[in-house]
């Protein structure tokens, strides 16, 4: 083993043990370092020696067991977390083919309601990832969701606690098929006055006028005059004929009726009926 092998405190103190008259700053200038810094080897080394044998450890090697230590309960927790991960993407991988499974036979549903305590979970992940530094960008691209659906989670449960996270009805305040009985009073007061107006007509009539301020679209004002429209005798007759049925029949009719295809399965409706539920029926549809 030559001095080389040595720690620097150790070769320092080695010579300046074996040469006593050498002075620190020969030393220093021969390591490159200063005479106060080849001092505080030369004390390193020495407190080295002097322990040497017994109970007492020297503190750079303390320091170093410390380290030691630490490196393999870190070492230790990666691979318990590594483990974690590995479940963490099998569940993952579980719940994604669930979800495909759910939409081969339902692919018209859409799992994307979430409950209050759901969303909670996702904003306390988000404040971890947050803490680690990462964006919410990434964090709204791994987890599905648009980053405008976050922010609003985040302000209602500042504003309104966990009653802000409360799943709210997509139900509309208006419909536009609601039309105010005084509207339609005067839509039929036009439909009197103007009867050979077209749907144009009426539509422009109300748009210019300041009183009505109300809009309604041409489909609607046609379907509106078609209702209140006086019927001639044989339309009256005609539509009698939809709703007056003979007695029942011994005829019956079987049949299967499709209600939902898909590439894998067919779900179909067995149909028995008489041959007056059959009129009926064509005539419904």
């Amino acid at each position: 083993m030559i001095l080389s092998d040595f720690s620097p405190a150790i070769q320092t103190s080695i010579l300046h043990f074996a040469n006593p008259k050498t002075s620190l700053a020969e030393i220093g200038s021969l390591y490159g370092i200063s005479k106060q810094a080849a001092a505080k080897r030369i004390a390193l080394g020495g407190a080295f020696f002097a322990s040497y044998g017994s109970v007492a450890v020297f503190p750079e090697r303390e320091r170093l067991i410390s380290l030691e230590q630490e490196n393999a309960k870190l070492k230790s927790l990666v691979k318990h977390l590594q483990l974690i991960i590995v479940i963490c993407n099998a569940n993952a991988f579980l719940a994604k083919a669930f979800e495909e499974l759910v939409h081969r036979f339902f692919p018209n549903i859409k799992l994307r309601r979430l409950s209050a305590l759901q969303k909670k979970r996702l904003l306390d992940y988000w404040t971890k990832f947050k803490s680690l530094g990462g964006t919410m960008k990434d964090y709204c691209q791994g987890i599905g969701r648009c980053p405008s659906t976050l922010r609003g989670w985040i302000q209602s449960y500042e504003k309104y606690g966990m009653a802000g996270l409360q799943d709210k009805t997509s139900r509309p305040l208006h419909f536009s098929n609601k039309i105010p009985i005084w509207f339609k009073n005067q839509l039929l007061m036009l439909f009197l006055r103007f009867p050979h107006w077209t749907p144009y007509q009426y539509y422009k009539f109300i748009k210019g006028n300041p009183a009505l301020h109300w809009h309604i679209s041409l489909q609607t004002i046609a379907k509106l005059k078609l209702v209140h429209q006086e019927k001639s005798l044989a339309e009256k007759d005609r539509q009698k004929k939809l709703w007056a049925f003979a007695p029942g029949t011994g005829a019956w009719t079987v049949d299967f009726t499709c209600l939902l295809k898909t590439a894998h399965y067919k779900i179909q409706l067995l149909t028995v009926s008489d041959a007056r539920l059959a009129f009926f029926s064509r005539q419904l549809l």
